[in-house]
């Protein structure tokens, strides 16, 4: 995440896993993601565990310092889509606070699936 140091793996799996709900969240609201299947992990551990809220602390570190790359209106967006699961992360890192569920235009949603996308493939391409 931004050159941070490295991240243990139990951290790459809840943060994929905590991505992959933003990334199927951004879906069902009928969002254009190209090549979803090729990196959504489906029915795994860490896409189960996105939907606790219980996001340790390494995982919050290396979503707020992934946060700080992001361009304001994809860190919003994601803000939103993460307060669903993360509510504190979301507010924290995203500024994502009390409500304020704002509609995402197409174009930031293809902009924040891109990243997204990008962002499961680099954790994917490296083991846990």
């Amino acid at each position: 995440c931004g050159g941070g140091g490295p991240i243990d793996s139990a951290t790459k799996a809840q943060v994929a896993g905590i991505l992959e709900g933003i990334l199927k969240n951004l879906s069902s609201k009928k969002a254009l993601v190209q090549d979803h299947s090729l990196v959504s992990r489906g029915g795994s551990a860490a896409a189960q565990g996105a939907s606790t809220g219980t996001a340790s602390t390494a995982t919050r570190e290396a979503l707020g310092k992934w946060a700080e790359t992001l361009p304001s209106e994809a860190r919003k967006a994601i803000g939103s889509l993460l307060a669903v699961s993360e509510p504190d992360v979301g507010c924290t890192y995203f500024g994502a606070c009390a409500g304020g569920s704002q509609p995402i235009d197409a174009a930031t949603k293809a902009q924040v699936a891109s990243i997204l996308e990008g962002v499961l493939k680099n954790l994917g391409s490296h083991s846990f």
